[in-house]
């Protein structure tokens, strides 16, 4: 049995008239169902370089083609079809930032187009009512606070982008946008801004309204705001942290990996792993004192006289007889027991008294009749003797050595 023989064969676009032109079949090198002088690109340029292997048994056993423009031309083997691609999966259901713009958006503009429509189509006294409603809304704070976090988040999404663009052509970067540390770190930003000014959004109107709403006091819906305020920045700025961190270990690991040092990678895998314990343990503490908690203690200790003047105006001061985690008790001079949250002391100046020098002022009002006027003066001079003993005591052991005279008391 012969054996058959391949012969490779280049056909370039010179050499593709002389292919042609050879007797013999071409349909198991061209394909089935090709004309015999007919290009097969149909009208395309061919190829520079197109590898044809022929068979020279395939060819000696084959008849040769007719002239009516090959109807005896050997029909080759039909390719197998490839298989029907999948039904195309529906996408999943996303909701970003600019669906919940959109949506209060849609919201506001609806409100507002009803009440239009109410105060022209109402009476007289209606129309006064709206106007003052509207008078009210425009003088308040929460509107200007909401147009600025809207106006915030359009930076963000839309305005942001372009600027650090300007700057990095102004700075004449090198690279592309796409592959800078720029381009990056404004991807792991986008979606934890977004978030925050959400956060502060709904905040802020639950600041406003919720004490006319719900009669609740308004210390204490500013407290539970600007607590939720402070943990959502916090976990906001420790996810960025996380996202920036874990791209710049994978980008180093990848290097190491292509580079084949092992240890300098199982170096990298225990540096990634303490920033993530540090991170988790700094977020951590700041989460805590955001939610009032206080850590650090700084105020004052067990048996410190302290003085200071919360938001309700009212004056505390005395000894700190308890530090919790939650609140510090204080007792007053007059025996009366304060229980203060600690996130009071956050956002009030604490004077504590303990912690002063040696120096004391003291005010002391003494009531003096008229016949006794003559002996004020002796006993300012003598309380200035006593004085001067005491500046001179400090060199050495630090006691008072003076002593306050019997007589003027």
């Amino acid at each position: 049995m012969a054996r058959a023989a391949t012969v490779p064969f280049l056909a370039g676009p010179q050499a593709w008239g002389r292919f042609r032109s050879q007797p013999g079949p071409r349909s198991s090198v061209l394909g089935p169902r090709l004309p015999p002088h007919r290009h097969p690109q149909l009208g395309r340029r061919p190829a520079p370089h197109v590898v044809v292997v022929a068979s020279s048994t395939a060819a000696a056993a084959s008849p040769p083609p007719s002239s009516n423009g090959g109807s005896g031309q050997q029909k080759g083997a039909e390719p197998p079809q490839p298989p029907p691609p999948p039904p195309p999966s529906v996408p999943e259901l996303q909701i970003t930032a600019y669906h919940y713009a959109m949506f209060f958006a849609l919201l506001g503009g609806g409100l507002l187009f009803l009440a239009l429509l109410l105060y022209f189509t109402g009476d007289i006294e209606f129309q006064r009512a709206v106007g003052k409603v509207v008078k009210r809304l425009l003088k308040t704070g929460a509107l200007r606070q909401l147009a600025g976090i809207l106006g915030a988040m359009v930076f963000v999404r839309y305005g942001l982008e372009p600027l650090i663009k300007n700057i990095r052509v102004l700075m004449k970067a090198q690279g592309s946008w796409e592959k800078s540390s720029e381009f990056y770190i404004l991807r792991e930003l986008y979606k934890p801004l977004e978030f925050l000014f959400l956060v502060a959004a709904f905040t802020t109107l639950a600041e406003n309204f919720l004490p006319q709403l719900m009669s609740l006091p308004k210390s204490i819906v500013q407290t539970v705001v600007r607590s939720t305020l402070s943990l959502t920045f916090v976990i906001a700025a420790a996810r960025v942290v996380f996202n920036i961190k874990g791209r710049i270990i994978r980008e180093s690991a990848w290097q190491l990996e292509l580079k084949g040092d092992v240890t300098r990678q199982r170096r990298l895998e225990a540096v990634d792993k303490l920033m993530s314990v540090l991170t988790l343990v700094v977020a951590a503490v700041f989460g805590v004192q955001a939610l009032g908690l206080d850590v650090n203690s700084g105020e004052g200790r067990v048996g410190d006289e302290v003085l200071f003047r919360p938001s309700s105006g009212q004056i505390v001061e005395g000894i700190v007889v308890d530090v919790g985690w939650y609140r510090t008790t204080i007792r007053s001079f007059e025996r009366e027991i304060y229980m203060i949250p600690n996130s009071v002391f956050t956002r009030s100046v604490v004077l504590n008294i303990t912690r002063k020098n040696r120096e004391w002022r003291f005010y002391e009002f003494i009531g003096l009749r008229l016949e006794d006027l003559p002996k004020a003066s002796a006993v300012v001079s003598d309380v200035r003797k006593i004085l001067r003993q005491v500046r001179r005591g400090r060199g050495g052991s630090g006691r008072r050595r003076g002593r306050a005279p019997g007589q003027g008391h």
